[in-house]
């Protein structure tokens, strides 16, 4: 396991009361101009929106009600990216907001373009193609165990719709959180977390499958236990796992026929399970934070990078945000103590611990010159270029004479 430590980080200005729940804070590209923003939902009612290296929100509106899910999407399927919020209380609000002016960082009080009342105590939120038409819905997980989908409908002879509902389903036990995964005829299958390390299938028809033996910890604590979900997670075969975290310390990826490709096990407190290319290959790292702020990166080698984040953390996000005006990779820590941070600048060039000689050994000037050494009768092994990194490095003279 290899400790790592990130430098560069924004500290956000959140004052007021600052609990929040973990599905009200998301990151997307709210005004539309290519580069993401931050937006987060209190319980107290207040919408923030953060752009770039500014520390003040950007926008905001109050009187939300107890805020549960925050959502950035192309909800009304006009090309054009809103932001969804649910409270607690059943009202769901739909914000548009407008590209910065010469004013950008004027606090400027945000007004709902829809505002309508969906069931009450909503817990998690997914906005994406549900059913294959190529349009976005929104599937949302309550409090009592219901999963329901929504999609937008435009009004024929005015301006404006609304948010229908068009399937529902009903679970044994506590939402977790939602994810895709593909399906048959090109569609997708929601996937509903469940307790215990385990996952009910949601089919188009209503169907419920309970998948609960092949992602099942062999080393669960708990049958009981709060577990989250993320599926796509994409990895070097081009193939699509899905990954699992429960709340006593347990990792999992698994492709979708219910093979295990790795389960670890950590002495922390796991949530806020996300995916993210943080070495910038191509490939998707699985990453998940503690209570205590220990964050793990893992890759689907089972190689695992750790950074340990100095405050107890209430919410965490990992994903892509624009500091100065280009979208990066970043590591997104509200505190218990009402401290928002993002660290950026995280870019890995590998998860796994590697030596200097391997770091090297693809470096062209570095290979030219051992078969330099080579052709001059010296030693070009790995000793060899071990005494003169030693020497290089350190000042040691290395014997390179071959005896």
């Amino acid at each position: 396991m290899r400790t790592i430590s990130f430098v560069e980080r924004l500290e956000l200005e959140f004052h007021g009361p600052w609990n929040l729940c973990q599905q009200a804070i998301a990151l997307g590209d709210v005004d539309n101009d290519g580069s993401n923003e931050l937006a987060v939902g209190t319980v107290s009612g207040h919408l923030l929106v953060y752009k770039g290296s500014e520390p003040k929100a950007w926008k905001s509106c109050r009187d939300l009600g107890t805020i549960t899910c925050v959502a950035v999407g192309d909800i009304c399927n006009s090309n054009t990216n809103t932001i969804l919020v649910l409270s607690a209380d059943g009202w769901c609000n739909v914000f548009h907001v407008s590209p910065q002016g010469e004013e950008a960082f004027i606090d400027e009080e945000l007004r709902p373009i829809h505002r309508q009342h969906l069931s009450a105590n909503s817990k998690v939120l997914l906005m994406g193609d549900i059913d294959g038409d190529g349009k976005i819905e929104i599937a949302v997980g309550f409090s009592d165990r219901i999963v329901r989908t929504y999609r937008w409908y435009p009004y024929t002879n005015t301006k404006g719709g609304e948010i229908a509902f068009f399937n529902k389903w009903s679970l044994d036990a506590q939402i977790g959180s939602i994810s895709l995964k593909p399906g048959e005829d090109n569609l997708c299958d929601l996937v509903a977390s469940q307790p215990g390390g385990t996952f009910a299938i949601l089919k188009s028809n209503g169907e419920v499958i309970y998948d609960k033996q092949p992602s099942k910890s062999s080393q669960a604590r708990n049958d009981c236990v709060y577990t989250e979900m993320v599926g796509n997670v994409r990895t070097e075969d081009n193939r699509n796992y899905y990954a699992l975290t429960t709340l006593d310390g347990t990792i999992m990826l698994m492709d979708y026929e219910g093979h295990k490709i790795y389960e670890i096990h950590v002495d922390h407190q796991l949530f806020g399970l996300t995916k993210l290319d943080i070495t910038g290959d191509g490939v998707e790292e699985v990453i998940v934070c503690s209570w205590d702020g220990q964050t793990y990166i893992v890759n689907s080698k089972q190689q695992i990078a750790k950074f340990q984040f100095d405050e107890p953390t209430a919410a965490f996000i990992a994903g892509h945000y624009s500091v100065e005006s280009k979208n990066e990779a970043c590591l997104i820590y509200v505190t218990s103590s009402g401290r928002i941070y993002i660290y950026h600048n995280i870019k890995l060039a590998h998860v796994q611990t590697v030596s200097l000689i391997e770091a090297l050994e693809g470096n062209e000037k570095v290979k030219q010159f051992m078969d330099n050494m080579a052709r001059l009768g010296l030693d070009s092994t790995r000793e060899g270029k071990k005494k003169l990194y030693q020497w290089c490095l350190y000042g040691r003279k290395p014997r390179l004479c071959q005896e």
